[in-house]
């Protein structure tokens, strides 16, 4: 009686995980952070940009960076192409925060040449340019 019970729980798994929509990654850029010339706040930071679209419709964008000696609960700015994408919180020089178009977030598009710039105080401290990934 319990191998049959056994049975049919392998069973149910393997249906289900037959039947289960993968989410896969359609398109996928990243642009890598360097330091600006003009800033005193970020000689030795480096980072990304990553920005995915999956296969169920959602896209999510991915800030990291570190190394920076930007003040802790400082705010920092991410634009892409000169255009506002978000504020993001400075904790240890460094943040890491993604958004994503499933919890209600807008997340721009990108192509291969676009730029992405962390501003502090007015001031570009990284810039990056996107890559196919």
């Amino acid at each position: 009686m319990m191998s049959w019970i056994i049975i049919a729980v392998v069973a149910i798994a393997i249906i289900s995980f037959m039947f289960k929509e993968t989410k896969r990654i359609t398109e996928d850029f990243e642009a890598k952070l360097a330091p600006t010339n003009a800033n005193e706040f970020a000689r030795a930071g480096r980072g990304e940009v990553e920005r995915e679209l999956y296969s169920d419709g959602n896209a999510e964008l991915k800030l990291a960076f570190s190394r920076t000696n930007i003040p802790d609960g400082s705010m920092v700015k991410l634009l892409i192409n000169g255009d506002f994408v978000k504020d993001y919180q400075v904790n240890d020089g460094r943040v890491y925060e993604k958004i994503n178009t499933k919890s209600g977030m807008n997340v721009p598009s990108v192509k291969v040449g676009d730029k992405a710039e962390v501003i502090y105080n007015d001031t570009p401290v990284l810039y990056g340019e996107f890559y196919l990934d």
